[in-house]
């Protein structure tokens, strides 16, 4: 699949496949599903498939947070982002 129909079918723009593809920025959990879900994939293991690459290992919190985050209904996924956002604040 080219970069340029990815974009238009995760409703993204091309520039932000190839940064993404160049891990030049890290997307937002709504962007990570729908690229997994055009591309097919389960969105856990297309994450885990990333950090397989060599020289990268999988740091466990990821996988686990993100399975979590999959699992939860909207409502709850939302609060738990708005908390990590919180959390993350310098």
């Amino acid at each position: 699949m080219s970069q340029y129909r990815l974009a238009m079918d995760a409703e993204v723009s091309k520039q932000a496949v190839t940064n993404l593809e160049n891990g030049e920025i890290v997307p937002s959990l709504p962007t990570l599903c729908k690229v997994a879900g055009v591309l097919g994939i389960d969105l856990a293991e297309m994450i885990r498939t990333a950090y397989q690459a060599p020289g990268h290992e999988p740091p466990l919190a990821i996988a686990e947070g993100t399975q979590l985050l999959l699992e939860m209904g909207d409502g709850k996924r939302e609060l738990a982002v708005r908390l990590l956002r919180e959390i993350a604040k310098p």
